[in-house]
């Protein structure tokens, strides 16, 4: 008589499955030993009736053991709710493509920044370039201090009507976009990939998982600028942090302004709270069933030289379109294999730059502006954003036939106070109930005059710039000022060489400042 027992087996991605039955049976050992078991899958001898009733006893339990241990590492997705004891669930990295089980994750202790004052603290000196000859492609990214999630700055309440005049926030589902300035909303169409599609009640808890998160944050990292007003009260699965109950209204203090998170657009209050004051652009991705990460909601009041409309509902790579980019296959695969392997206890920044030109300090369309350094976009190089042609990044051949814009020509060395430098600062992180990933995009602009009395960053810019490949110099415009820039960065470096600033081939580097 033969027993069949379904065997276990654990792959290597940590899941279980059965193996091929396999064949039992009791040999007896020399010396009186107690029988050993022995498997194998040929039958085997035959067995009295009372050991068959105790193998079947031994094999059930086995079998009970392991069905236990299955249930209690592996579980069953989480519909909703988040799970109460880390112990419990599984790696958050072991699911499937488009999965996501809520996580216990809890934001460590924030430090209030209590001496930050909107009219002294300057921002970080962000100067992310590095030395030449060579340009490498990479993401450039560094692990992030949870503190500096979100940095203010004076920079933010200088000019506040540029984000005002220029909001643009997803409303409801992710094929919606929310123009605040144009008064109204277009529907455009999201990509007919395997993007996750979520019904609006699901969207919308995307999305206040996110404005609860930025207004903890906020009000405990800058507690005389951002005050919770009132609370609801605690709910065992609610979105507060520290069990406290989930913020209802929150003030920022200096521009006396008040917002309802439990009742208004917690998209657009998120845009809001940070365009109002922190001044960064949000953007949130999640992961489709395919293992890319698509763009289904934002708030982008400075994209610079980018449309929200362009770009919402498409995958990662599609924001990066535009003009040719240098290694795209490569920068496309390293970036879809990151995000999918972000941790939500592993946040992470990294910085870009770019150079633009504005229009001379006496044009007619630049005086009295709100925003002469062209932040929130860059309509000098890339004409008005209404008429921008995506593929081509570039303004539209019909605009520019029929309202006279004249396509921008390089600039001479006279002109250098014309150039711009352009950096963001952006922070990516996991939110641990939606497992969507948010981008926070800070921009800084100055002029390259006022960087070039710093030390020893002439001297590495221009090398910097010099170091670009064809490809990205296209991508960066470098034909519109290169004849202006480099001459100009060349004569500052040597100045600093000649006061002793600096040492000729001195190339010291704390990136990205």
């Amino acid at each position: 008589m033969r027993c069949i027992y379904p065997a276990i087996s654990i792959d290597k991605n940590k899941r279980t499955k059965l193996l091929p039955p396999l064949q039992f049976s009791h040999v007896n050992s020399s010396g009186g030993s107690p029988p050993l078991v022995h498997w194998h899958e040929g039958p085997g001898p035959g067995v009295s009736e009372a050991h068959l009733t105790l193998e079947l006893i031994w094999v059930a339990a086995c079998w009970a053991y392991h069905i236990r241990n299955k249930r209690s590492v592996w579980p069953r997705p989480n519909h909703g709710h988040p799970l109460k004891h880390v112990h419990d669930i599984r790696d958050e990295m072991d699911r499937e493509p488009g999965e996501w089980r809520p996580q216990t994750f809890k934001y460590p202790s924030v430090n209030p920044w209590l001496d930050f004052d909107f009219n002294k603290t300057l921002p970080p000196p962000y100067r992310p370039f590095r030395w030449g000859p060579k340009y490498n492609v990479t993401m450039g990214i560094r692990s992030m201090d949870f503190d500096d999630w979100i940095q203010a700055s004076t920079l933010v309440l200088q000019d506040p009507q540029i984000t005002k005049t220029h909001i643009r926030s997803t409303i409801g589902m992710p094929t919606t976009i929310g123009s605040a300035h144009a008064g109204q909303k277009q529907v455009v169409s999201t990509s007919s990939g395997p993007c996750r599609r979520m019904r609006n009640s699901v969207f919308q808890g995307v999305n206040s998982q996110l404005v609860n998160e930025i207004g903890e944050y906020l009000t405990r990292r800058y507690p005389h600028v951002f005050r919770v007003v009132s609370r609801v009260k605690h709910t065992p699965n609610d979105l507060s942090w520290d069990s406290l109950g989930e913020i209802e209204i929150i003030e920022i203090i200096p521009l006396n302004v008040r917002y309802n998170l439990q009742e208004e657009d917690p998209m657009k209050v998120s845009g809001l709270l940070e365009n109002s004051s922190v001044q960064d652009d949000l953007a949130l991705m999640l992961e489709g069933k395919d293992s890319r990460y698509y763009f289904q909601a934002g708030s982008i009041c400075t994209p610079g030289f980018w449309r929200m409309r362009d770009k919402i509902g498409h995958p990662l790579e599609r924001i990066h379109e535009g003009g040719p980019v240098q290694d795209r296959e490569k920068l496309r695969d390293s970036m879809n294999r990151f995000f999918v392997k972000l941790r939500t206890d592993k946040p992470v920044t990294r910085n870009n730059y770019f150079m633009q030109i504005v229009r001379p300090e006496d044009d007619p369309r630049r005086v009295g502006s709100i925003d002469g350094d062209e932040l929130a976009w860059s309509d000098t190089t890339n004409g008005n954003e209404d008429h921008f042609d995506e593929p081509n990044h570039a303004p539209k051949p019909d605009f520019i036939s029929s309202s006279g814009f004249v396509e921008p020509q390089p600039i001479g060395k006279e002109e250098i106070d014309r150039v711009r430098f352009r950096t963001e600062r952006q922070s990516l992180r996991r939110l641990p109930r939606s497992g969507a990933i948010l981008f926070t995009i800070r921009t800084y602009i100055e002029p390259v005059i006022k960087l070039a009395r710093e030390p020893g960053v002439p001297g590495r810019m221009v090398d910097a710039i010099r170091s670009w490949p064809p490809d990205v110099a296209e991508y960066k415009g470098q034909h519109l000022y290169a004849d202006a820039i480099l001459s100009y960065l060349d004569e500052r470096h040597r100045e600093q060489v000649e006061r002793g600033i600096v040492q000729e081939g001195q190339r010291d580097e704390r990136y990205p400042f």
